[in-house]
């Protein structure tokens, strides 16, 4: 990936050796095979072990096609991740380069344990070997962490309420109005943080971590006004993503409970999937 401009990146294949060492194919081969081996595990121990007959009973009695619909609809949610991703990331890419670095990303986040890190690291990798810069990556990191986290937050905060004056089935105070309050004062604190300010650059001679913590802040402060500006320009792709991603991701669990026979109220599986 070579930088074209500015803002637009032209993607080149690294070759095996250029790659971070957690994101050569031996380590990734080695997590999948690890994946795949724990996965062997559950299943064997869900077929051999006793004292899960109903448990198995439960599954083998799971409807096929509402099982199938939450894989169409976890397919959706996946296809609006990529919509947001590439006018945050991608811009200039053609859509299959976006399919690339978006999915590779979501892939990497799965497979290499460290909550997601993984898939971040390495869509920041790539980004940076095409010729962005690593703060316009950081901000962008954070801009795009805040969209898509910004959606479950204010959900919270409006389906708390809702609930709360009687909407769906009654739940207690610490299942509506808790969770709502506090997703509110999350959203309040990322709104005035930037009051604080980036801060002064480092000096030359400063400390590692001295540098790290300004670059941090900077990141921070910055990637709230670069989600701030994302929105306002009026990017639907960035809207419309990040709420399908929400969206879909909540309807897989609500297909999950229909292939099962349960059909829950809608508002206690939107708070029960946010949190």
């Amino acid at each position: 990936m070579t930088s074209t401009s500015p803002r637009r990146y032209r993607v080149v294949e690294p070759s095996p050796a250029e790659l971070p060492q957690e994101f050569q194919s031996r380590s990734i081969r080695r997590r999948a095979i690890q994946a795949v081996a724990a996965l062997t595990l559950v299943v064997l121990i869900f077929v051999l072990a006793p004292g899960l007959g109903e448990v198995r009973d439960e599954l083998e009695g799971a409807d096929p096609a509402w099982l199938a619909l939450g894989v169409v609809l976890e397919g959706l949610s996946f296809g609006s991740y990529l919509v947001m991703f590439g006018p945050i990331f991608c811009t200039g890419l053609t859509r299959r380069r976006v399919w690339q670095i978006g999915g590779s990303e979501l892939a990497m986040g799965s497979i290499v344990p460290a909550s997601g890190a993984g898939g971040l690291a390495l869509g920041a990798w790539v980004l940076h070997r095409g010729g962005m810069g690593g703060r316009r990556i950081a901000r962008r990191s954070v801009a795009f962490f805040l969209i898509k986290s910004g959606v479950n937050f204010v959900a919270v905060a409006v389906l708390g309420v809702l609930m709360a004056l009687g909407v769906g089935p009654h739940r207690s105070v610490a299942l509506t109005i808790l969770p709502a309050v506090l997703a509110a004062l999350a959203i309040g604190v990322v709104a005035v943080l930037p009051i604080v300010g980036a801060g002064a650059e480092p000096p030359p001679d400063a400390s590692r971590i001295r540098r790290w913590s300004s670059e941090t802040r900077r990141a921070v402060i910055h990637g709230i006004a670069e989600a701030a500006q994302l929105l306002r320009s009026g990017e639907l792709r960035v809207v419309a993503g990040s709420i399908g991603y929400w969206a879909f991701d909540n309807a897989v669990l609500w297909a999950t409970f229909h292939a099962f026979g349960i059909s829950p109220a809608l508002t206690v599986v939107l708070m029960g999937y946010l949190i």
